[in-house]
């Protein structure tokens, strides 16, 4: 499995773009009801994961319109869709990462090394930890949160190497690419979507 092209760059403006506006949309969302407040947040990064990163599976890949799985949790703004843009798409290609050196990263929150996966690790999110070596949404955003066997792992950006992946090419045929990241599981060319709900992260900071 050949990975697309490494969009490292790419990334990083996307976690200083997202750093450098995500205390306003806080302030933003306290005008909104306590319910709706990180709703409004969640909606905001994924309009932002469209609308900066995927596009660039059109540039890393053969020009045609790919459509990424969702950012973090995904909006909440479409009944039946974790998207905010063309709700009605299902994932075509996945952010993925592997490590810069060799085939190991170290985890920040156990603070143990990390064997990474050939096809390396889809992300979830860019996080920062926090003073007791947890884990939160917030500047300056220089680690990324991935699930390995179930358990949330943080490594810093510095180790990583970003690609955009179809989805066919990691997981094959006949395995579901949407276990636990999206409201789909449809074909992506299929215009009506699945309404499984989005599991919530219990772990959010």
């Amino acid at each position: 499995m050949a990975a697309i092209k490494t969009i490292n760059p790419q990334i990083q403006s996307f976690v200083s773009a997202i750093g450098g506006a995500l205390q306003g949309v806080k302030q933003i969302a306290d005008y909104l009801p306590e319910v709706e407040k990180e709703i409004f947040v969640e909606n905001w990064l994924q309009s932002m994961w469209e609308g900066l990163i995927e596009p660039l599976a059109a540039w890393a890949g053969e020009g045609a319109r790919y459509f990424l799985e969702v950012y973090g949790n995904g909006a909440d703004c479409n009944p039946r869709s974790s998207r905010v843009f063309h709700p009605d798409r299902a994932p075509t290609h996945t952010v993925r990462c592997r490590a810069r050196e060799g085939r190991t990263v170290v985890d920040m929150i156990s603070r143990t090394d990390v064997a990474v996966p050939t096809e390396g690790l889809p992300l979830d999110r860019f996080v920062t930890l926090d003073g007791n070596g947890w884990y939160q949404e917030a500047a300056p955003f220089d680690h990324a949160l991935f699930y390995l066997n179930g358990r949330p792992i943080a490594i810093p950006l510095n180790q990583l190497n970003f690609f955009i992946e179809s989805i066919v090419s990691v997981h094959g045929a006949g395995e579901d690419p949407h276990q636990g990241k999206t409201r789909t599981g449809v074909d992506p060319e299929d215009a009506s979507l699945g309404e499984d709900p989005q599991g919530e992260d219990p772990h959010r900071g």
